[in-house]
């Protein structure tokens, strides 16, 4: 009897799992299932002050790449059928009253749902109620900014941005703002008529000063413009920095002055600068000149040295009290005149030409032709005749009369326009091509 009883609960137990079609989902041999959850979300949208159910209203969903579209009905009822498991975000728009709304549902998988080992071949149906309550744009916010400069100089702070920012509220937009006029004043009309709003100041400088950033909760009303506590900015220490030079693309022209845009105005009379290298003395400057409060021209007295890296120490104080240092700014000068190309070189290292051909040499730089250290010998052809062109960066090398008869060994050595010191110097093998 006791065997019979077991088995037959045993029964029962089987007929309950296999009976749930709506919740389970059928195993094969290999651990994957057929079954599906159906989704559906429903639930009606509201006024979030009066309750009122609201009409018409657009629910709108993204499926599958898809954008669709619902409406609620007489009662502010909403319903969605027939969603895949995923993430989906709800808006809810369609009356210009109101602040566009949106919420985001999950309808699960069958693993989240927690079924994943009980045979059935039923779809699995789930549900998500999800009531939307909408805010009317009546509310409006209004106040009024200063800037403290110390206990005697406190003024009205014109051109202060304010954020209204709704981010707790599932609104969209999020944020508002609004800036202040010359007096000082804020004001924002038709915001979301949320219980609270948290307010915030944007970074301010008012072109001297660099100001604190203040944030505070206030309380919101229907049809009701709230006045703000007065907001007072403090100064805060802001040490200025480098918005933009003209030396970190580490090819300085070596007659260049050096120019530095500051993102605040630099006290004058307090800035000092160094530049040094490890193969000459510091460098003495012909001139620093403000063209702005942040904007300086630091001019050397003589060109620098060509392919030399440079080290420039700045420190100051900005007009509004923060001091600042950066040492050890780095920079590379241009390189030196050197060979760009040449239509002797067949690859690497390997030159010819033809007996009635003309050498061309490209120079990276401008040749001073007229450097009397200057070197241009052929071995066997004395006195070749040449031209130059392109601004004396290209020499031409005519043949000898009657073409070359044998190889030959070509060796120049010119000189640039940049530094007395700067030239190159190359010898050429060159093989006849017969």
């Amino acid at each position: 009897m006791k065997s019979k009883l077991i088995f037959i609960s045993t029964m029962i137990m089987l007929l309950m799992l296999t009976g749930c079609g709506d919740n389970i989902t059928k195993i094969y041999g290999n651990g994957e299932t057929d079954g599906r959850v159906i989704g559906t979300i429903h639930g009606i949208v509201t006024d979030a002050n009066t309750n009122e159910r609201l009409v018409n209203v657009d629910v709108t969903w993204l499926d599958e790449d898809e954008i669709k579209t619902t409406t609620t009905n007489a009662l502010g009822y909403y319903f969605i059928t027939d969603l895949s498991p995923g993430d989906y975000e709800l808006t809810f728009s369609g009356n210009e009253d109101f602040a566009v709304g949106r919420i985001n549902v999950t309808i699960p998988t069958l693993d989240e749902i927690g079924v994943t080992n009980v045979p059935t071949d039923e779809d699995f149906y789930h549900t998500e109620i999800q009531d939307m309550e909408m805010y009317q744009l009546n509310a409006g916010l209004t106040g009024t900014i200063y800037t403290i400069i110390d206990d005697e100089n406190i003024a009205l702070a014109s051109g202060v941005i304010v954020i209204a920012d709704f981010e707790n509220w599932n609104i969209s937009p999020e944020e508002y703002s609004s800036t202040t006029g010359i007096n000082g004043i804020f004001t924002f009309e038709n915001l979301p008529s949320t219980p609270e709003v948290v307010l915030r100041t944007l970074p301010f400088t008012d072109g001297t000063y660099s100001f604190e950033v203040v944030e505070l909760d206030l309380v919101l009303f229907p049809e009701t413009i709230v006045t703000a506590p007065n907001i007072f900015l403090n100064i805060i220490d802001d040490p200025p920095f480098i918005i933009e030079n003209n030396f970190d693309n580490d090819n300085f022209g070596i007659s260049d002055a050096i120019e530095i845009t500051f993102n605040k105005a630099i006290d004058a009379n307090n800035f000092e600068v160094e530049l040094y290298s490890d193969i000459a003395d510091p460098v003495e400057f012909e001139s620093i000149t403000w063209i702005t409060d942040a904007n300086v021209i630091i001019t050397p007295d003589e060109d620098l040295l060509l392919a030399t890296v440079y080290f420039m120490n700045l420190s100051g104080c900005s007009v509004d009290g923060n001091f600042f240092d950066f040492p050890g700014l780095q920079f590379e000068t241009q390189p030196g005149i050197d060979i760009e190309s040449t239509n002797l070189e067949v690859y690497d290292n390997y030159y010819e030409i033809a007996p009635m051909g003309t050498i061309i040499i490209n120079f990276t730089e401008e040749v001073d032709i007229y450097n009397d250290l200057n070197v241009l010998t052929i071995t066997g052809y004395p006195d070749p005749a040449y031209v130059w062109s392109n601004n004396n960066k290209t020499l031409s090398i005519a043949h000898p009369t009657g073409g070359y008869a044998d190889d030959f060994i070509l060796e120049i050595t010119y000189y640039s326009t940049l530094a007395s010191y700067d030239f190159v110097a190359k010898t050429f093998l060159v093989n006849l091509i017969n």
